[in-house]
């Protein structure tokens, strides 16, 4: 598994990190995490300078480009699910060990393919993580707390549009919680 690089948008106001390289990590049965040794060319990824996110949170999702070969004439979208505090860290494993575990075999087609999980220090010391997710749906022109339950499950039905309508059914068994992270939405 490779390096990821990310280069952030020069446009940000306060926004000081140029660019940052990230070491994969490796998720063990038990959810720990370790650093593996990494031989690979890093992916680098351009974080799209128009993302509609609040690039100060704790929690920030960004809409990011595989930045390709010159050979290459499309580059794949990503969505970059960082976190910058310890306990956001701990939880982005987690999610990300239920990615490549439980749901590992759906990936691609009715959940999005996961890239992987990375971590590293930020120019100003700040450890971070980020999972890197096959970009899916669209950006909310609203905080996703602030939309109504009904509307919540409308945007998560409308974004999995591969899943069956046997998948679909179950979904609308469940119970519907009012506790949704807007941090899940990108």
């Amino acid at each position: 598994m490779a390096f990821l690089h990310v280069k952030f948008p020069s446009s940000w106001p306060g926004w000081t990190t140029p660019e940052c390289t990230l070491t994969p990590l490796l998720l063990t049965p038990h959810d720990h995490h370790t650093i593996l040794p990494v031989h690979d060319k890093p992916l680098t990824v351009s974080v799209d300078p128009t993302t509609n996110a609040d690039y100060y949170s704790d929690s920030p999702v960004f809409r990011a480009y595989f930045l390709r070969s010159s050979a290459t004439s499309t580059s794949a979208s990503v969505a970059l699910k960082f976190a910058m505090r310890d306990d956001l860290i701990d939880s982005l494993v987690q999610e990300a060990s239920v990615y490549t575990g439980i749901l590992g075999c759906l990936q691609g087609s009715v959940i999005p393919y996961c890239y992987g999980i990375y971590a590293g220090t930020m120019d100003d010391g700040q450890t971070v993580a980020c999972l890197a997710l096959e970009y899916w749906g669209e950006c909310l022109q609203h905080p996703f707390d602030r939309l109504s339950v009904d509307l919540r499950w409308v945007y998560i039905l409308r974004t999995l549009p591969r899943m069956s309508k046997k998948i679909i059914f179950l979904l609308s068994q469940i119970s519907l919680s009012k506790d949704f992270a807007s941090s899940n939405n990108s």
